[in-house]
């Protein structure tokens, strides 16, 4: 919900507001709507975060079983 990260992040998306009030238009009309997170792009964060690499990427992977990516997480 970070305005400056989120325009850090994706320079030309709508902003974190204008997208929750999106899915809750769409959602109220009986649209079926969702959110997804996409993957912390480790270039990225590195680039901008160094500090906090290490902690993220451990987050990340202790969800994954040790993995930075899973394509069939949440399964």
């Amino acid at each position: 919900m970070d305005r400056m990260l989120a325009r850090t992040m994706e320079p030309r998306a709508s902003t974190p507001t204008k997208r929750l009030e999106a899915i809750r238009q769409l959602s109220d009309a009986g649209i079926p709507a969702s959110v997804m997170v996409a993957p912390i792009f480790k270039d990225w964060l590195l680039r901008h975060y160094p500090d906090r690499y290490r902690h993220v990427m451990s987050l990340i992977r202790s969800m994954r079983d040790g993995k930075d990516y899973d394509s069939e997480w949440g399964k």
